[in-house]
């Protein structure tokens, strides 16, 4: 992780470029969802790159898993009561959260790495 050219460090450096965050708010642990506040389609579009950029295959990658509709979507309060146990203490979508330390190994092994099995935040 100390190397500037290194595997880490090209994927903070993807992070930060594709949205707009400091290197110095960036840590292996950092979640794109639930810390960074990626969701609907600016997901979509920042997975794809990463895909495009390091050649990593998507096909067991399931954007419903990881990240919420598109920011601003708003339900009737009266529906609220569908969504008990669904959000988190932020108000987010429970969602399997994806790390800085998740877009190295995938980008490491080249394949999406199955997340069923972590839990939801």
């Amino acid at each position: 992780m100390s190397s500037e050219n290194s595997l880490y460090a090209q994927i903070v450096d993807f992070v930060c470029r594709e949205i707009g965050v400091s290197k110095i708010d960036l840590k292996p642990n950092t979640r794109l969802y639930h810390d960074l506040g990626i969701d609907g389609d600016d997901a979509e579009n920042i997975m794809a790159s990463f895909a495009q950029e390091f050649q990593v295959d998507l096909s067991e990658y399931d954007h419903n898993l990881h990240f919420g509709p598109e920011q601003g979507f708003c339900l009737p309060i009266w529906f609220s009561w569908l969504l008990a146990g669904k959000l988190n203490k932020r108000g987010q979508f429970k969602k399997v959260p994806i790390t800085i330390l998740d877009l190295e190994k995938a980008a490491e092994t080249k394949v999406w790495p199955i997340m069923q099995h972590k839990n939801r935040t």
